[in-house]
């Protein structure tokens, strides 16, 4: 770069010094415009080499993500559970992502429980616009947990698994907040059960609320 430029300066001042008026100026001018091209004029004489980050829902396209939420079990409201994770999402086609997470869960029940919650879920942004898109989304995932979810009760005296499935599905909502940070709400129906691979299966049905905050890589 830096020596592209010196070259043709020293070639102006030659040029400069040994042609005819007019020809000197033709030469001079010509000589000039290739020492000082505009892409090059940047800080330090050097061209930005980082990339602006893709538009959202871009095919192709990766953001990472922070979350946290909450729910409550439809039929015993005191069974409750609180979420914190985050998650990577990869656009297949322009606004329909494949989400995985990785959450830490605790789950407040008669024997509280701790537990890590790995899902994978897709998400179409069906309404979109310049700064919000609309979104449903749905999915599965897996869940170990330190105590037994549900904990055992008069409608189950064993109680659930320490292993468990989590099918679950909702819609939310997205806006940007800056060229790299967007805020997502969402709401979900949000299932907890072993699918039958112990006797007992008592599965838990819950209201789900959440916030996330993504960003592209």
């Amino acid at each position: 770069m830096v020596l592209s430029q010196v070259l043709p300066l020293v070639m102006v001042v030659l040029v400069a010094g040994s042609e005819e008026p007019a020809p000197r100026r033709r030469a001079v001018s010509a000589l000039a415009r290739l020492a000082f091209r505009p892409q090059d004029l940047q800080i330090g004489g050097l061209q930005d080499p980082t990339p602006a980050p893709p538009a959202f829902g871009e095919k192709g396209s990766w953001r990472w993500s922070l979350i946290g939420g909450g729910a409550a079990e439809f039929e015993e409201s005191q069974n409750r559970f609180g979420l914190l994770g985050g998650g990577l999402s990869y656009f297949l086609i322009k606004n329909l992502s494949l989400e995985l997470g990785l959450n830490l869960l605790f789950v407040d029940q008669s024997d509280d429980a701790f537990g890590a919650n790995f899902t994978l879920l897709t998400r179409w942004h069906f309404l979109s616009a310049d700064r919000w898109t609309i979104f449903v989304d749905g999915g599965a995932g897996i869940l170990g947990t330190t105590d037994r979810v549900p904990s055992p009760d008069l409608r189950e005296p064993r109680g659930g698994g320490n292993f468990s499935f989590t099918p679950q599905a909702g819609v939310g909502f997205s806006h940007e907040l800056d060229d790299d940070a967007r805020l997502q709400f969402g709401v979900r129906w949000h299932h907890i059960s072993n699918a039958r691979i112990r006797e007992s299966n008592p599965p838990r049905d819950s209201f789900f609320i959440y916030t996330e905050v993504s960003f592209p890589f």
